[in-house]
């Protein structure tokens, strides 16, 4: 039962593999992984973030899989080094 949002410094977790803060009240904006390059799996579902920093997946060279769907996104697009 999280509220609030993350701290800008979270991205600094560099040695994260495994973010798990799903079905909290997390607010806008979730907070930019860019350079959790030994992040994996992030659960980030069921939160309340409008939306994510533009640099929001750099970096992320291990990332396997990450959930944040059940967040009321506005519309956006991939980030250019996401599309295939």
């Amino acid at each position: 039962k999280l509220s609030g949002s993350l701290p800008v410094s979270f991205r600094n977790l560099t040695a994260l593999i495994t973010l798990a803060l799903q079905s909290n009240a997390i607010g806008e904006p979730l907070p930019s992984l860019a350079g959790m390059s030994s992040l994996q799996v992030a659960y980030l579902h069921n939160n309340n973030s409008s939306a994510v920093p533009p640099d929001f997946f750099d970096g992320l060279t291990s990332l396997q899989a990450i959930y944040l769907d059940y967040n009321p996104f506005a519309p956006c697009s991939l980030p250019p080094s996401l599309q295939g």
